[in-house]
């Protein structure tokens, strides 16, 4: 006797084919969803080819460098004005300090001798840099 065809065994329902049919409809959905997402976020982010390594200044012959900045102390005698614009002359300009670090820093180098920093104040008005920022106490 030939076989009998599958939807006609005895042992076949529809509930059989639906229940396999739902995982493996589920699984596809879910796969796509993670390719969709996958590729929105490499699209957002790409990666950063333009972006320039992280470059250190460069202290001339007499400069000390600390962090992200050059020290240079001259020994040349001037007032406030006229060594602000010799600074400026040479593309710099006073002294700032930006932290304790970074003062005692400069303690180290030039603890015996009087140097003038990048601050400022008029009478007895708000110590101000360089650029007219105010300096927090």
């Amino acid at each position: 006797a030939a076989p009998l065809p599958r939807a006609l065994s005895p042992g076949f329902s529809l509930k059989c084919i639906k229940d396999k049919r739902v995982p493996v409809g589920v699984t596809v959905v879910v796969a796509a969803l993670l390719l969709t997402i996958i590729a929105l976020a490499a699209k957002r982010c790409p990666s950063c080819p333009s972006c320039p390594s992280p470059v250190l200044p460069s202290c001339l012959e007499n400069g000390i460098g600390y962090r992200e900045k050059c020290f240079y102390f001259v020994e040349d005698e001037a007032d406030w004005n006229r060594s602000q614009t010799s600074c400026l002359s040479l593309g710099a300009h006073l002294a700032t300090v930006d932290s304790w670090q970074e003062l005692r820093f400069l303690l180290r180098y030039g603890s015996s001798l009087r140097y003038w920093v990048g601050l400022r104040r008029e009478g007895s008005g708000p110590w101000k840099r360089f650029n007219g920022s105010l300096v927090s106490s």
